[in-house]
């Protein structure tokens, strides 16, 4: 038989599956259910009959081989392809005692039934020969979900020769429905035996879906499907392994019957984790990574091992594990040690000083102060805390000499800032303004003309443009997100109306100009609020008063009262406040503030008022300058800060 070109012949050996078809499926078609079957052959070139369901004894000494009818004498060839094929009349197979030519003659009857598969739109054909009889037949049946037989859709005899001739049956009506190719031989009587060889299947079938799929049953799958497995790739995955992660064609597709489809299952490759005690934590970081692990949770733990050498890990040295799996470490630090006291040293000797204790020096940031120029005046941590080995300590390094602030107002961005150099400051931030005058002409300016700053301060100017942006939409966001998106979109935050709620944070529920509205840059954008009546008390020790006044008025709080205190300190600059930073307190809580102001002689002070008390503390001295019910004072050259509450009442004198 000459076959079309345009046909792919399906392949000789097939792996194929018998499928439960459960569910509510239509009779009969290819509806997934739990898997059976194995390995099957359509031509039984593999010299078994593998994968077929046998009954009887008519097929116990199959398939046979060679043209055994030639081999006996007869004048009709059997024509079969290959080596091996079926004939129920035949008995060699090539076994030693065997000869051949050897037969068992018509007296056994029998059946040999295929694994069920899908019926792809195409054809069937194959050789047959034997009796011409209806009980020496090969018939196509059509089963049911349960694999119990519908209905017989072709069946084919022979014609009474041995000489097999090929016969095609058309699929197309019963296509995607389940079938199974039975060979009967039901007959004892002259010509009651059959010859069968070389099933072909040709057509197409929508490939099934396999991912998801353990790779048994992929395989199974796709040989019900008349299609089989072809390359297979391994893809290190979470998955369970051999599970199939992809599959090309995808599902859906038509394809030729026959045709390979190509999968990736996942694959978990197992290593040992290595020993990682003793090593640093560094060392032992580039060991997993080497070993295809990854670092885990690193936990610090107290130990005279040395510093970051690591001293337990999980899971432990030898471990199976699969590859990317993070490793625990528990690492070593020296116990903490307690801040020494190096306000009045100088920057090197603080090193020095904390270097044996192996903590280190911070940022170290400039301060107008009274004490000596470049001695230290503040540190963070303060002196009696217990700190780790390593700690940075910041400090605040004393500066006599002050610089005035120019007004660069009215003057180009490149002129201010050669103004800010001369005057041993620097030029700042710069905001954009819409503004009708000259772009590029600094409008104004913080700090303000006038003010007395540390040298090389930053001076922040706002400059006039005629640039627009779009306004953005902040409704729905918290406060602080949306006055930070405000900003990035070069715009200023205008007037905030509040109304309370019972809420942790403030939500913008209006704005004014609307989302998308075009405007000059730095015009302000004002919001209406659902205000929190629970806030932060933010911390401004540090500050000048106006700042920390600014400060406490954007968290909701209200300035109580500024007390001075006589000290050594930059005056006016806040030393203590309570509440202390980083309380919950309700919205407009008042917040007492406790500021430097420079010594005074006794000559200075009014008559008739008590002027105060005065404290020696280690060569230091503060003098409270003003009277309140209570107040607290901070002892500050101690090293630890002590809270003395004083009741004083003050008392005018009688003239």
């Amino acid at each position: 038989m000459i076959r079309p070109p345009a046909l792919i012949i399906y392949p000789l050996t097939l792996i194929i599956c018998s499928c439960l078809w459960g569910g509510t499926a239509v009779e009969g078609t290819a509806e997934e259910g739990p898997l059976l079957g194995g390995e099957y052959t359509m031509d039984f070139e593999t010299g078994d009959l593998r994968g077929w369901e046998k009954s009887g004894s008519a097929f116990d000494h199959h398939p046979t081989l060679n043209d055994n009818p030639v081999a006996r004498g007869r004048a009709e060839p059997s024509n079969h392809q290959g080596s091996w094929w079926i004939g129920t009349f035949e008995k060699f197979q090539g076994h030693s005692g065997q000869t051949q030519g050897e037969i068992q003659g018509d007296e056994p009857q029998g059946t040999l039934t295929s694994p069920p598969f899908t019926l792809p739109a195409g054809t069937l054909s194959f050789l047959i020969g034997g009796g011409s009889g209806p009980q020496t037949r090969v018939e196509l049946v059509l089963v049911d979900h349960l694999l119990h037989d519908l209905a017989r859709a072709f069946y084919q005899t022979g014609k009474d020769v041995e000489t097999m001739e090929r016969i095609t049956w058309d699929l197309h009506p019963i296509a995607g429905r389940i079938g199974r190719i039975r060979i009967v031989d039901e007959s004892s009587d002259e010509w009651g035996h059959v010859n069968v060889d070389d099933f072909q299947l040709e057509g197409t079938v929508p490939a099934p879906e396999v991912v998801g799929r353990d790779l048994t049953d992929a395989r199974k799958i796709l040989a019900g499907a008349n299609l089989t497995l072809g390359q297979i790739s391994k893809v290190n995955s979470d998955a369970e392994p051999d599970t199939v992660l992809r599959q090309d064609p995808v599902a859906g597709t038509d394809v030729s019957v026959g045709t390979q489809v190509n999968v990736s299952v996942a694959y978990k490759e197992m290593i040992a984790v290595p020993e990682l005690r003793g090593q640093s934590r560094q060392e032992a970081e580039n060991i997993l990574k080497k070993e295809r692990l990854s670092l885990g949770e690193v936990i610090k733990r107290f130990s005279d091992q040395p510093e970051d050498s690591v001293l337990w890990q999980e899971p432990g040295a030898g471990t199976k594990v699969a590859v990317g799996t993070a490793v625990e470490l528990w690492v070593a630090v020296s116990a903490p040690v307690e801040v020494p006291d190096v306000r009045g040293r100088e920057v090197k000797e603080a090193e020095e000083v904390l270097a044996k204790l192996r903590l280190r020096v911070g940022q170290v940031t400039k301060r107008l102060s009274y004490q000596p120029e470049g001695t230290i005046v503040r540190q963070e941590p303060a002196p009696g805390n217990l700190a780790l080995v390593g700690t940075a300590v910041d400090l605040w390094v004393a500066v006599r000499v002050a610089a005035k602030v120019p007004d660069v107002r009215s003057q180009s961005v490149e002129e201010a800032a050669s103004i800010l150099r001369k005057a041993r400051l620097r030029l700042g931030q710069r905001f954009d303004h819409f503004s009708q005058e000259e772009p590029g002409t600094v409008l104004d300016q913080s700090p303000a003309a006038g003010t007395r700053v540390v040298p090389d301060s930053a001076v922040d100017v706002f400059v006039a443009s005629k640039e627009t942006v779009d306004v953005p939409d902040v409704r729905g966001h918290n406060r602080r997100d949306a006055e930070e998106t405000i900003r990035a979109a070069r715009l200023t935050v205008g007037e905030v109306s509040e109304q309370p709620a019972n809420l942790d944070e403030d939500i913008v529920v209006g704005q004014d100009p609307a989302a998308g509205t075009n405007v000059g840059v730095g015009t302000a954008v004002h919001l209406s609020v659902m205000a929190g009546t629970i806030t932060a008390v933010p911390d401004v020790r540090g500050y000048s008063r106006e700042q920390a006044q600014k400060i406490l008025v954007g968290a909701r709080l209200r300035l109580a009262e500024v007390l001075a205190i006589y000290c050594d300190q930059q005056a006016g600059m806040i030393l203590d406040q309570s509440p202390s930073a980083g309380m919950k307190v309700s919205v407009n809580t008042p917040v007492m503030l406790w500021a430097a102001a420079e010594p005074q002689t006794p000559a200075s002070r009014r008559p008739g008022i008590f002027a105060g008390i005065i404290i020696l503390s280690g060569g230091g001295f503060y003098l409270l300058f003003r009277f309140a019910p209570d107040y607290g004072i901070s002892l500050g050259r101690a090293g630890r800060r002590v809270k003395v509450l004083l009741k004083m009442r003050a008392r005018r004198r009688r003239t």
